[in-house]
């Protein structure tokens, strides 16, 4: 006797947070250990967001004009594009880790930092009071310093993690259905963007990495958006659009074949025939003449309405 267990398995239930999480993707720009023994002050900024979990030390931090007294066990969250002035002083020595990241896309990273600093810019990491984000943090650490085989990985996923507790820390809020319509609306536009591109370059070597490139998002996000909005990939688009293209020019009969394989971004009459043919079960010429005879019967035909 056979039993599907799918039937007596419990589903996944998606909240809020989950689900706003579902929407990005994490990039790891940098990680590791800053280590000194002297006093100093400095003012930086960083095009990313920053995570600063002081192992050793501290400091006296600015951040936004709001000002942090930072001791060892204090995780600092830093915005990206933001002045940070830190002042370590009376301390013999301290150590911190940095994680330099950013998420993607990036019209959804100014909320995600909003609600990664709902409360404050600085949390205590106690292993009694909050021990996810103690264990996701050591976690980190342990696999910085024994770089074992799939270590990047493993902090990967640490850090989605990571941020999942801070945002419970932070008291995540949002109104799901209003943010899952605003990204859906922002990904028909890029997705309408990137067509109208497109449209204008068929005759080019277009790519999903270069189209990517272009519209500063990753490949990932390119696919995922065709793929929600128009149930194809990038590049079967690109394709489509193509042959549509080619076809309409075919039917003028105002091109030759290799003119018309040009204008549609084929170095290889060869090459475009195959296209053309898998799509219709036709080559060019076939079509061309079709479409020619076509046109000629249909004159003759108004022309003997006319005589009549």
């Amino acid at each position: 006797m056979y039993f599907n267990t799918d039937k007596r398995t419990t589903k996944l239930y998606q909240d809020d947070l989950s689900r706003f999480l579902s929407l990005l993707t994490f990039r790891i720009r940098s990680v590791g250990f800053w280590k000194s023994e002297r006093d100093a002050q400095a003012n930086y900024t960083s095009d990313d967001i920053e995570f600063v979990y002081y192992t050793m030390g501290g400091s006296h931090s600015i951040i936004n004009s709001t000002e942090y007294q930072c001791v060892a066990g204090d995780l600092m969250i830093l915005p990206p594009s933001s002045l940070v002035t830190s002042v370590n002083r009376n301390h013999a020595r301290y150590e911190y880790l940095y994680i330099h990241f950013n998420v993607e896309p990036y019209h959804l990273e100014q909320s995600f930092v909003e609600h990664l600093t709902r409360k404050t810019h600085v949390l205590p990491v106690d292993g009694e009071k909050n021990p996810e984000l103690f264990r996701v943090l050591y976690a980190i650490m342990d696999e910085i310093r024994r770089k074992r085989k799939g270590y990047q990985s493993i902090i990967d996923g640490c850090l989605r993690n990571l941020c999942v507790y801070l945002l419970r820390e932070q008291d995540f809020r949002q109104d799901a259905e209003r943010g899952i319509h605003g990204h859906q609306q922002a990904r028909r536009k890029f997705v309408s963007d990137v067509v109208k591109m497109i449209s204008v370059n068929l005759d080019q070597p277009l790519r999903a990495e270069e189209l990517a490139r272009e519209f500063h998002v990753s490949e990932s996000y390119l696919y995922k958006s065709f793929m929600s909005q128009l149930q194809v990939s990038p590049q079967q688009y690109i394709k489509q659009k193509r042959l549509d293209f080619a076809l309409q020019a075919l039917r003028s009969g105002d091109y030759t074949v290799s003119e018309v394989a040009s204008m549609v971004g084929f170095h290889s009459t060869q090459a475009f025939s195959g296209d053309i043919r898998r799509r219709t079960g036709k080559t060019p010429r076939q079509i061309m003449k079709e479409t020619a005879e076509k046109k000629r019967a249909e004159e003759e035909e108004e022309k003997k309405t006319e005589n009549e």
